[in-house]
């Protein structure tokens, strides 16, 4: 499922970045107006999975370690490529502009304002998500000083919960850099985190005893549901719920032959790769329009057959080169997956 929730973001992005407005058909529109909740099954998943993470990591310094491996080299990567391209050909970023201290900042998971006037993004546009990853982390780490599994849960909902309240409605920190840390979308993690527990608990088994056709309708209404609605932000609730709802439905799949069989291998490859494909897409889209300009007047069909095999093939390379290999080696440990973001993928 993270495969897919990466390129739901790609297809936002190259609807987004390379088409133009006037020339929108249903396909480019659907991706421009609904790609980007990608996102938010991405921090569903990121919750779920760092549940049994808290829960099992021996200290706070050996989950930061893994967490560092596992984000930093890649972000790294992409994020001075990014500044290459800007150094050498400043115009070609719209969204996005060079600063040295700025260049410091994205680079430490630190949210400032882009100089480019487009908010707080960091130079590597997409890394917002990063910085987020980068909060919940830390929040997290925090909670593994405590000794009790149950209880490391309970300090990670608490610290989100309190500093959500804190800065949205007692600070009211709008405009200002802590408003970052005030944004909805750190709930989902949350929403993420009770999904876990609900599965351990085993409070699924009905649902996994349905019909899977069925389970794929009310998965499918949801959806349909949410669009229909017009949603265009981050966070909202129902965008939240359904992509909680698609995990769960995923979960109660997970003993059959649909997740175990040949089909669902590509699926599980796309997963593997879905961090490098959310870090490098969007370089590879802007440098490709920078150098092709003709590619905003063709049809959304052809940008997507023209910019997905480029995408695919840094995602895999990044994906067994730097994620693996390097971060395997940072931690000292041989390449092996966790069942449960084997299962999310």
């Amino acid at each position: 499922m993270r495969g897919l929730a990466a390129w739901m973001v790609v297809f936002h992005h190259i609807a987004a970045l390379c088409c133009d407005p006037a020339t929108t058909n249903r396909f480019n529109s659907f991706a421009r107006a609904y790609g980007h909740f990608g996102v938010d099954v991405f921090f569903i998943i990121s919750g779920f999975v760092m549940y049994d993470s808290v829960r099992n990591s021996p200290s706070a310094i050996a989950f930061l370690g893994n967490r560092v491996a596992r984000i930093v080299p890649n972000y790294w990567i992409f994020t001075l490529l990014t500044a290459g391209i800007l150094a050498i050909i400043p115009d070609c970023f719209t969204l996005t502009r060079l600063e040295w201290p700025f260049l410091l900042q994205s680079l430490t998971f630190i949210p400032a304002s882009n100089p480019a006037g487009s908010g707080y993004f960091p130079l590597l546009t997409v890394g917002w998500t990063i910085n987020q990853e980068a909060f919940f982390y830390a929040v997290c780490a925090i909670a593994c000083l405590a000794r009790s599994p149950a209880l490391r849960i309970h300090v990670v909902i608490t610290i989100i919960l309190v500093v959500n309240i804190v800065l949205n409605l007692w600070l009211q920190v709008n405009g200002s850099p802590l408003s970052f840390f005030a944004r909805p979308t750190f709930l989902i993690f949350v929403v993420g985190m009770l999904c876990a527990a609900l599965h351990e608990r085993q409070s699924l088994d009905d649902l996994a005893a349905l019909p899977r056709l069925f389970i794929l309708l009310l998965l499918g209404f949801a959806s349909y549901s949410c669009f229909r609605l017009g949603i265009q932000d981050h966070g909202t609730l129902y965008i939240v719920m359904g992509s909680a709802l698609a995990v769960i439905g995923l979960l109660s799949l997970e003993n059959t032959r649909l997740l175990s069989s040949w089909a669902a291998a590509p699926l599980i490859r796309l997963g593997d790769c879905s961090y490098s494909t959310y870090l490098c897409h969007v370089p590879i889209i802007v440098v490709a329009v920078y150098a092709f300009p003709s590619l905003r007047t063709c049809k959304y069909h052809f940008l997507i057959l023209t910019l997905v095999l480029p995408i695919a093939l840094v995602s895999e390379v990044c994906y067994r080169m730097v994620e693996k290999r390097l971060g395997n080696m940072l931690i000292g440990k041989r390449p092996r997956q966790d069942k449960k973001e084997a299962v999310a993928t």
